[in-house]
């Protein structure tokens, strides 16, 4: 999968960064040329200042697998990405002690904003699973 991004990334003029995250952060890039998100973040602060953004401009670039045709990124604004996290909260409540089992890929849709976004938006506790990998026992 990193590969396929690195070559969009690679054949679209006007994209400045790339980072890869790797299954292990401490791995070294598979791809010559592409840095690693933790490469990237070494030796850096942890504090730094909020840059402005619209309700309209992009949070994220979800990419398609292609079942439709050929694998395309679906932009989804933040207003977007906030009105799915306050759909998720209506339709399933929110619990105090509600912990969030993702068993689904964060760069899938549902994965990232029904899992992911909705927990970390209510403060929930949340683990992964690594496909792998047998998920944990149950807290």
């Amino acid at each position: 999968m990193g590969q396929e991004g690195w070559s969009g990334f690679s054949g679209t003029p006007g994209c400045e960064n790339f980072f890869l995250m790797t299954a292990t952060p401490s791995e070294d890039s598979p791809l010559a040329g592409a840095e690693t998100l933790t490469a990237a973040l070494a030796g850096r602060s942890a504090d730094f200042e909020t840059v402005h953004t619209e309700p309209g401009d992009t949070a994220v670039i979800l990419y398609t697998s292609g079942t439709t045709g050929r694998p395309k990124g679906a932009e989804l604004s933040h207003s977007n990405v906030m009105l799915n996290v306050l759909t998720c909260h209506k339709l399933f409540g929110e619990v105090e002690h509600d912990v969030h089992l993702i068993a689904l890929p964060l760069f899938h849709s549902f994965g990232q904003v029904t899992q992911m976004n909705a927990g970390l938006a209510s403060g929930r506790r949340w683990f992964c699973c690594r496909a792998s990998t047998p998920c944990p026992p149950w807290p």
